[in-house]
């Protein structure tokens, strides 16, 4: 603080402003780019004023530091949800090649028995067969009932 109060009462005070502001400037991008959260050390050249980046002084300079972030803040509150990204390419067929044909599987058990089909038309008359072989004769029949008595005959005598 002491080298602050001198920087600000010394000849070139504007001048000196000035190199703070772009040495503050320097450090935060310093600080940030290498992680943030350090302390950043600025020299100060006693004779005319100039500050400098460093990690050690001069003999004879001034040194100044100071931590380039404070305390983290609240986390804030989610944001909006993103929109899809863009549909991929596809990618690239694979390298193996087809296996061998499997074999065949069992056979499958009996399908249920199908509905009755309608009655066809008639068919046409076949050709006659030839005709057969005479049979075995047969055996004698029964004898028959008397049949009626017939009318009386005339008698002539022939001599």
């Amino acid at each position: 603080m002491q080298i602050l109060k001198r920087l600000l009462a010394a000849r070139g005070t504007p001048a000196v402003v000035v190199a703070l502001l772009v040495a503050l400037a320097a450090g935060g991008g310093y600080a940030a780019a290498s992680g943030g959260g350090h302390t950043i050390t600025a020299c100060v050249q006693k004779k005319s004023g100039v500050l400098y980046i460093a990690k050690k002084c001069h003999k004879g300079d001034g040194k100044l530091s100071w931590n380039s972030s404070g305390p983290a803040g609240p986390q804030g509150p989610a944001g909006p949800k993103g929109s899809a990204g863009a549909k991929g390419t596809t990618g690239p067929t694979g390298a193996g090649t087809a296996g061998p044909t499997g074999s065949t599987g069992a056979a499958g058990s009996t399908g249920a028995t199908g509905a009755a089909g309608s009655t066809g038309g008639t068919g046409s008359t076949g050709a006659t067969g030839s005709t057969g072989s005479t049979g075995a004769t047969g055996s004698t029949g029964a004898t028959g009932p008397t049949g009626p008595t017939g009318p009386t005959g005339s008698s002539t005598i022939i001599s």
